[in-house]
């Protein structure tokens, strides 16, 4: 049998002690049982332990020690159990509990974009265990019904009123995730859009990488899909339609289909013998992570289509057959995503019998509403697709949906091609068209009398709303649905 692991190098610096303490001496209790030491005197134990600890930990041992025999006649007798020592490490790494600040981290806890429910409910869990709750599981409970965000889950959900119990909750989650993961391989009942577009984060070297949302959100940036600089979520760009492309939430300056059509021109200049094999290189910006201070952000929008698809439809959505490391894999052709993406769980079935280099990656992914979606890393691969071959950057998130191919790609390879494209037309003038469609501005239609003048308050500053969730005229209704709910 090999000789035993040793546990990892406690880190004295760590911003929570007590769980790090917690987590070092149950695998120092694992420890002394695979090393078959367990058995051993107290004495020896003690010494395995500060051996283990290192200098500071020593330190630590002598000052406890000398604390505990202060008005004691027999020194000797001050920590003679192995027990003793790690009860007082303990109470040294456990300060006093703040039940106040500990709700109030229970409270903030969110269900992130892509995480899993199971893995939201542990981390409520293992929150509450230091909340000192009356009603403990009660509490995990709301917090998981407030955070679901699917409608059917959250409908069957209440519909078990204050019969239902953390068990049950934990359960119809569970149920939950297993059925969509099976609804998605048999590509049935839903289909997903799927729509990544370039937007900018500038990285500052004092800024900390762990301030909270509300602060970051408070910071203005200078935005690409509207050309200007304001706070996130205020985009003037939102909802408002592109006049190049004719999509949604960018003006012209902003469009990444002008970005990629002069794109695609300058990379036509090059030599045309090496468009066989793709790098995923721009000409602006790579996608390559390098030791700079900018990072890229791209934001990942999901357009969710529910509706019954028929099985004769073959157009719902473009897919196509890939061959990566001998493993067939069905991917996604997206026109509108600038990146390539393969879930975890199919890069983990890639991987196995096969090396991949597997870099960490300063790109960032973010939904609109600003929940960002985890990196894990970004690797290169080769892509067979027919006859094509190209070796691609794929970005490695934890998402259960399908892998997707980005424009540059389909393009690359020949998998999609542009038949034609909408031109620009010369401005029309306001006399010709009345001229020539006098008839729509005459009679019916028209408002009587001269043309009436909004004027405006000379101090009057625009301001952008968020969309509304719920129709002003259902306001008054929802109130009274969701007071007859609760009662």
């Amino acid at each position: 049998m090999s000789e035993a692991r040793i546990p990892h190098q406690f880190n004295f610096e760590a911003n929570d002690l007590k769980k790090e303490w917690s987590d070092w001496l149950q695998a120092f209790g694992f420890y002394l049982v695979a090393s078959k030491k367990k058995g051993e005197k107290d004495e020896v134990k003690i010494a395995v332990l500060l051996n283990q600890l290192g200098n500071r930990g020593i330190e630590i041992y002598n000052t406890l020690k000398a604390d505990k025999e202060e008005g004691i006649d027999d020194p000797s007798k001050v920590f003679q159990t192995y027990q003793e020592v790690v009860d007082a490490f303990t109470k040294h790494f456990s300060p006093q509990r703040n039940v106040l600040h500990e709700r109030f981290r229970f409270n903030k806890i969110a269900l992130q974009q892509g995480q899993p429910l199971i893995e939201f409910i542990t981390q409520l869990k293992t929150s509450a265990a230091t909340c000192d709750f009356a009603e403990r599981d009660n509490m995990i409970r709301d917090r998981i019904v407030a955070q679901i965000a699917d409608e059917d889950l959250l409908s069957r959900l209440l519909d078990k009123g204050d019969s239902l119990t953390l068990e049950e909750a934990t359960k119809m989650c569970r149920l939950h995730e297993s059925r969509k993961t099976e609804i998605q391989d048999i590509a049935g009942g839903t289909k997903q859009v799927d729509f990544v577009r370039k937007g900018t984060f500038k990285a500052n070297k004092n800024d900390s990488r762990n301030q909270n949302n509300n602060n970051a959100s408070s910071k203005k940036y200078d935005c690409l899909k509207c050309g200007s600089r304001h706070e996130a979520r205020k985009c003037p760009a939102y909802g408002k339609q592109c006049t190049e492309c004719g999509r949604y939430n960018h003006f012209k300056i902003g469009c990444f289909v002008n970005k990629n059509r002069s794109n695609k021109n300058k990379r036509s200049n090059g030599n045309n013998n090496n468009k066989k094999y793709y790098n995923n290189k721009r000409s602006t910006k790579s996608l390559e992570a390098k030791d700079t201070d900018d990072e890229e952000e791209y934001y990942l929008d999901y357009i969710n289509v529910v509706n019954k698809i028929n099985k004769d439809d073959k157009h719902n959505e473009w897919s196509i057959i890939g061959i990566i490391n001998n493993n067939k894999i069905k991917f996604k052709m997206d026109s509108g995503s600038q990146v390539n993406i393969i879930p975890l769980r199919v890069f983990n079935v890639l991987k196995e019998n096969n090396e991949i280099e597997l870099k960490t990656s300063k790109i960032k992914l973010s939904a609109y509403n600003n929940n960002k979606l985890k990196v894990i890393g970004e690797a290169i691969l080769k892509l067979s697709i027919k006859e094509k071959v190209a070796m691609v950057k794929f970005l490695i998130i934890d998402t259960p949906d399908k892998p997707i191919l980005g424009l540059e790609v389909c393009e690359s390879m020949n998998l999609i091609k542009r038949l034609a494209t909408v031109t620009k037309q010369e401005l029309i003038s306001k006399e010709s068209v009345m001229k020539e469609y006098a008839n729509a501005f005459k009679g019916l239609g028209t408002f009587p009398g001269k043309p009436y003048e909004l004027k405006l308050m000379s101090n009057a500053q625009p301001v952008t709303h968020a969309p509304r969730r719920v129709a002003k005229q259902l306001m008054e209704r929802l109130k009274l649905k969701l007071t007859e709910l609760e009662e």
